[in-house]
Protein backbone atom coordinates (compact mmCIF):
# COMPACT_ATOMS: atom_id res chain seq x y z
CA UNK A 1 0.00 0.00 0.00
CA UNK A 2 1.74 3.20 -1.16
CA UNK A 3 -0.14 5.22 1.46
CA UNK A 4 1.17 3.11 4.36
CA UNK A 5 4.61 4.72 4.35
CA UNK A 6 3.48 8.25 3.41
CA UNK A 7 3.94 9.58 6.96
CA UNK A 8 7.56 8.40 7.42
CA UNK A 9 8.41 9.60 3.92
CA UNK A 10 6.81 12.96 4.59
CA UNK A 11 8.72 13.39 7.86
CA UNK A 12 11.97 12.33 6.20
CA UNK A 13 11.28 14.77 3.39
CA UNK A 14 10.63 17.51 5.93
CA UNK A 15 13.98 16.83 7.59
CA UNK A 16 15.77 16.99 4.25
CA UNK A 17 13.91 20.18 3.37
CA UNK A 18 14.98 21.83 6.63
CA UNK A 19 18.61 20.95 5.94
CA UNK A 20 18.33 22.37 2.42
CA UNK A 21 16.58 25.53 3.55
CA UNK A 22 18.95 26.40 6.37
CA UNK A 23 22.23 25.23 4.81
CA UNK A 24 23.36 28.86 4.40
CA UNK A 25 22.62 29.69 8.04
CA UNK A 26 24.40 26.53 9.19
CA UNK A 27 27.40 27.57 7.11
CA UNK A 28 27.47 31.00 8.77
CA UNK A 29 27.34 29.36 12.21
CA UNK A 30 30.18 27.00 11.26
CA UNK A 31 32.17 30.01 10.07
CA UNK A 32 31.91 31.57 13.52
CA UNK A 33 32.90 28.31 15.23
CA UNK A 34 35.83 27.81 12.84
CA UNK A 35 37.07 31.34 13.43
CA UNK A 36 36.94 30.78 17.20
CA UNK A 37 38.91 27.57 16.75
CA UNK A 38 41.59 29.46 14.81
CA UNK A 39 41.76 32.15 17.47
CA UNK A 40 42.21 29.37 20.03
CA UNK A 41 45.17 28.21 17.90
CA UNK A 42 43.56 24.95 16.92
CA UNK A 43 44.41 25.46 13.27
CA UNK A 44 43.59 21.98 12.03
CA UNK A 45 40.13 21.90 13.55
CA UNK A 46 39.49 25.48 12.51
CA UNK A 47 40.47 24.76 8.91
CA UNK A 48 38.19 21.72 8.75
CA UNK A 49 35.24 23.65 10.17
CA UNK A 50 35.83 26.62 7.86
CA UNK A 51 35.97 24.27 4.88
CA UNK A 52 32.58 22.87 5.86
CA UNK A 53 31.31 26.43 6.30
CA UNK A 54 32.41 27.23 2.76
CA UNK A 55 30.60 24.22 1.36
CA UNK A 56 27.33 25.22 3.03
CA UNK A 57 27.43 29.01 2.84
CA UNK A 58 29.64 29.48 -0.22
CA UNK A 59 26.95 29.22 -2.93
CA UNK A 60 24.77 31.72 -1.11
CA UNK A 61 27.65 34.14 -0.65
CA UNK A 62 28.60 33.91 -4.32
CA UNK A 63 24.99 34.64 -5.31
CA UNK A 64 25.10 37.79 -3.19
CA UNK A 65 28.00 39.22 -5.23
CA UNK A 66 25.68 40.32 -8.02
CA UNK A 67 23.76 39.24 -11.10
CA UNK A 68 25.13 36.68 -13.51
CA UNK A 69 23.91 38.74 -16.46
CA UNK A 70 26.42 41.60 -16.30
CA UNK A 71 24.99 43.29 -19.39
CA UNK A 72 21.60 43.53 -17.68
CA UNK A 73 23.24 44.90 -14.54
CA UNK A 74 24.98 47.62 -16.56
CA UNK A 75 21.73 48.58 -18.27
CA UNK A 76 22.97 47.50 -21.69
CA UNK A 77 19.91 45.40 -22.54
CA UNK A 78 17.71 47.34 -24.97
CA UNK A 79 15.08 44.66 -25.59
CA UNK A 80 11.59 45.30 -24.19
CA UNK A 81 11.34 44.14 -20.59
CA UNK A 82 8.36 42.19 -19.30
CA UNK A 83 7.79 43.15 -15.67
CA UNK A 84 5.80 40.90 -13.34
CA UNK A 85 4.86 41.41 -9.71
CA UNK A 86 4.06 38.60 -7.28
CA UNK A 87 2.40 39.19 -3.91
CA UNK A 88 0.99 36.92 -1.20
CA UNK A 89 -1.88 38.95 0.23
CA UNK A 90 -2.50 36.85 3.32
CA UNK A 91 1.04 36.27 4.52
CA UNK A 92 2.29 39.83 3.99
CA UNK A 93 -0.81 41.33 5.63
CA UNK A 94 -0.10 44.37 3.49
CA UNK A 95 -3.12 46.52 2.80
CA UNK A 96 -4.25 47.25 -0.71
CA UNK A 97 -2.97 50.82 -0.33
CA UNK A 98 0.55 49.40 0.08
CA UNK A 99 0.06 47.06 -2.85
CA UNK A 100 -1.28 49.92 -4.93
CA UNK A 101 1.79 52.01 -4.15
CA UNK A 102 4.06 49.16 -5.27
CA UNK A 103 2.08 48.74 -8.49
CA UNK A 104 2.22 52.47 -9.15
CA UNK A 105 5.99 52.49 -8.63
CA UNK A 106 6.88 49.36 -10.59
CA UNK A 107 4.21 49.52 -13.32
CA UNK A 108 4.22 45.72 -13.90
CA UNK A 109 2.81 44.19 -17.05
CA UNK A 110 1.25 41.37 -15.04
CA UNK A 111 0.44 40.71 -11.38
CA UNK A 112 0.32 37.28 -9.73
CA UNK A 113 -1.55 37.30 -6.42
CA UNK A 114 -1.71 34.46 -3.93
CA UNK A 115 -4.21 33.82 -1.14
CA UNK A 116 -6.97 36.07 -2.43
CA UNK A 117 -9.08 35.52 0.66
CA UNK A 118 -12.65 36.55 1.40
CA UNK A 119 -13.83 39.80 -0.13
CA UNK A 120 -10.32 40.73 -1.30
CA UNK A 121 -11.15 39.67 -4.86
CA UNK A 122 -13.87 42.31 -5.20
CA UNK A 123 -11.63 44.98 -3.71
CA UNK A 124 -8.79 44.05 -6.07
CA UNK A 125 -11.04 44.20 -9.13
CA UNK A 126 -12.45 47.55 -7.98
CA UNK A 127 -9.02 49.10 -7.40
CA UNK A 128 -6.92 47.60 -10.17
CA UNK A 129 -9.41 46.28 -12.71
CA UNK A 130 -9.28 49.40 -14.89
CA UNK A 131 -5.48 49.29 -15.31
CA UNK A 132 -5.42 45.46 -15.40
CA UNK A 133 -8.67 44.48 -17.11
CA UNK A 134 -7.53 41.03 -18.25
CA UNK A 135 -7.95 38.55 -15.40
CA UNK A 136 -7.63 34.83 -14.81
CA UNK A 137 -9.15 33.72 -11.51
CA UNK A 138 -9.96 30.01 -11.16
CA UNK A 139 -11.80 30.78 -7.90
CA UNK A 140 -11.79 27.13 -6.91
CA UNK A 141 -10.37 27.61 -3.42
CA UNK A 142 -10.79 30.22 -0.72
CA UNK A 143 -7.00 30.74 -0.74
CA UNK A 144 -6.75 30.75 -4.50
CA UNK A 145 -4.60 32.83 -6.83
CA UNK A 146 -5.38 35.54 -9.35
CA UNK A 147 -3.52 36.61 -12.50
CA UNK A 148 -4.02 40.18 -13.77
CA UNK A 149 -2.55 41.61 -16.98
CA UNK A 150 -2.39 44.91 -18.84
CA UNK A 151 -2.17 42.93 -22.08
CA UNK A 152 -5.09 40.92 -23.48
CA UNK A 153 -4.88 37.16 -23.15
CA UNK A 154 -4.62 35.52 -26.54
CA UNK A 155 -5.24 32.17 -24.86
CA UNK A 156 -6.29 31.02 -21.42
CA UNK A 157 -5.07 27.43 -21.03
CA UNK A 158 -6.49 25.21 -18.32
CA UNK A 159 -5.12 25.99 -14.90
CA UNK A 160 -2.68 23.51 -13.38
CA UNK A 161 -5.16 21.83 -11.08
CA UNK A 162 -4.59 21.12 -7.43
CA UNK A 163 -4.68 17.71 -5.82
CA UNK A 164 -5.30 15.97 -2.51
CA UNK A 165 -3.55 17.94 0.21
CA UNK A 166 -3.37 21.07 -1.96
CA UNK A 167 -6.54 22.03 -3.79
CA UNK A 168 -5.29 25.37 -5.09
CA UNK A 169 -5.26 25.73 -8.89
CA UNK A 170 -2.46 27.69 -10.55
CA UNK A 171 -3.90 30.37 -12.93
CA UNK A 172 -2.42 30.46 -16.44
CA UNK A 173 -2.77 32.95 -19.30
CA UNK A 174 -0.92 33.63 -22.55
CA UNK A 175 -0.30 37.20 -23.71
CA UNK A 176 1.36 38.64 -26.82
CA UNK A 177 4.47 40.59 -25.82
CA UNK A 178 6.88 42.14 -28.30
CA UNK A 179 5.20 40.18 -31.05
CA UNK A 180 5.55 36.76 -29.44
CA UNK A 181 3.36 34.65 -27.14
CA UNK A 182 4.38 34.49 -23.49
CA UNK A 183 2.57 32.18 -21.08
CA UNK A 184 2.25 33.44 -17.50
CA UNK A 185 1.48 31.33 -14.45
CA UNK A 186 0.78 32.47 -10.91
CA UNK A 187 2.32 29.81 -8.66
CA UNK A 188 1.41 28.89 -5.10
CA UNK A 189 2.89 25.61 -3.86
CA UNK A 190 2.31 23.97 -0.47
CA UNK A 191 4.12 25.17 2.63
CA UNK A 192 5.61 22.28 4.67
CA UNK A 193 3.58 23.08 7.78
CA UNK A 194 1.02 20.25 7.66
CA UNK A 195 1.41 16.55 7.07
CA UNK A 196 -0.80 16.51 3.98
CA UNK A 197 1.11 19.45 2.53
CA UNK A 198 4.42 17.73 3.25
CA UNK A 199 3.25 14.97 0.94
CA UNK A 200 1.65 17.30 -1.61
CA UNK A 201 4.63 19.68 -1.89
CA UNK A 202 7.05 17.46 -3.82
CA UNK A 203 4.17 16.01 -5.84
CA UNK A 204 2.98 19.45 -6.95
CA UNK A 205 6.55 20.51 -7.75
CA UNK A 206 6.99 17.39 -9.88
CA UNK A 207 3.71 18.08 -11.70
CA UNK A 208 4.78 21.67 -12.30
CA UNK A 209 8.15 20.52 -13.66
CA UNK A 210 6.34 18.13 -16.02
CA UNK A 211 4.05 20.96 -17.14
CA UNK A 212 7.14 23.02 -18.02
CA UNK A 213 8.82 20.13 -19.89
CA UNK A 214 5.71 19.65 -22.02
CA UNK A 215 6.09 23.26 -23.19
CA UNK A 216 9.72 23.10 -24.21
CA UNK A 217 10.61 25.91 -26.60
CA UNK A 218 7.79 28.17 -25.41
CA UNK A 219 8.30 31.41 -23.50
CA UNK A 220 7.12 30.84 -19.93
CA UNK A 221 7.13 33.11 -16.89
CA UNK A 222 6.22 31.54 -13.56
CA UNK A 223 6.01 33.78 -10.51
CA UNK A 224 4.62 33.35 -7.05
CA UNK A 225 4.98 31.72 -3.66
CA UNK A 226 6.93 28.51 -4.27
CA UNK A 227 7.45 27.97 -0.53
CA UNK A 228 10.96 26.73 -1.31
CA UNK A 229 14.37 28.38 -1.71
CA UNK A 230 16.69 27.68 -4.62
CA UNK A 231 18.76 25.08 -2.73
CA UNK A 232 15.89 22.62 -2.34
CA UNK A 233 15.10 19.54 -4.39
CA UNK A 234 11.79 21.13 -5.39
CA UNK A 235 13.53 24.05 -7.11
CA UNK A 236 16.14 21.76 -8.61
CA UNK A 237 13.35 19.86 -10.37
CA UNK A 238 12.12 23.10 -11.94
CA UNK A 239 15.61 24.16 -12.99
CA UNK A 240 16.21 20.79 -14.61
CA UNK A 241 12.88 21.19 -16.42
CA UNK A 242 14.35 24.23 -18.17
CA UNK A 243 13.46 27.21 -15.99
CA UNK A 244 15.97 29.86 -14.93
CA UNK A 245 15.60 32.05 -11.85
CA UNK A 246 15.36 35.73 -12.66
CA UNK A 247 17.05 36.82 -9.44
CA UNK A 248 20.18 34.79 -10.15
CA UNK A 249 20.37 36.26 -13.67
CA UNK A 250 19.63 39.89 -12.91
CA UNK A 251 19.16 40.43 -9.17
CA UNK A 252 21.55 41.19 -6.34
CA UNK A 253 21.80 40.12 -2.71
CA UNK A 254 19.84 37.26 -1.19
CA UNK A 255 16.48 38.56 -2.39
CA UNK A 256 14.93 37.27 0.82
CA UNK A 257 11.13 37.22 1.12
CA UNK A 258 10.80 35.30 4.41
CA UNK A 259 10.43 36.06 7.24
CA UNK A 260 8.77 39.39 6.51
CA UNK A 261 7.54 39.94 10.07
CA UNK A 262 8.86 39.64 13.64
CA UNK A 263 12.45 40.53 14.63
CA UNK A 264 13.66 37.56 12.56
CA UNK A 265 13.19 39.72 9.46
CA UNK A 266 16.54 41.33 10.31
CA UNK A 267 18.37 37.98 10.09
CA UNK A 268 19.65 36.56 6.76
CA UNK A 269 16.36 35.67 5.15
CA UNK A 270 15.23 33.04 2.67
CA UNK A 271 13.73 33.54 -0.77
CA UNK A 272 10.57 31.44 -0.83
CA UNK A 273 8.98 33.54 -3.56
CA UNK A 274 10.46 33.17 -7.03
CA UNK A 275 10.22 34.44 -10.60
Amino acid sequence: DPASDSVPRALLGFGVLLCEVFAFHGGLALGVVGSVALLARNRRLGAIILALAGVHAGPGLVAMLGPQDKAFARGEISDPTLTVLSHNLLYSRAGLDTLGAIIQREQPDAIMLQEVVGDRAGEILHRFGEAYPHIVWPNTHRWGGMLLSRHPFVEVPDALSGQDGWRIDQPVGTIAFDGAPVTLMGVHLPAPNRLRQLVAGPQMSERLAQWVKEREGESLVLAGDFNAPLTTTRMTMLREAGLMRAHEAAGAGRGATWPARTPLRHAPGIRLDQV
